[in-house]
């Protein structure tokens, strides 16, 4: 975890980047009691296609991202 600053307010990022990663972001989104975010990046429009991907997935709520 990595703790940026943004307009004066201190917030968490976590960076998955292995399953290892994932239990403790997890654990923030289950532990999130206000809004939550959800931005998913894909390869294309085309979701039936032998192509399509999910590129990224990226979760925010007031405190962590």
């Amino acid at each position: 975890m990595e703790q940026i600053n943004i307009a004066g307010a201190v917030r968490n990022v976590h960076i998955v980047t292995t399953l290892a990663d994932m239990p403790t972001v997890i654990a923030d989104v289950a532990a999130a009691t206000g809004p939550l975010a959800v931005d998913v990046e894909a390869t294309g429009l085309d979701i039936f296609s032998a192509s399509y991907r999910v590129r990224t997935v990226q979760l925010a709520d007031t405190v962590s991202a």
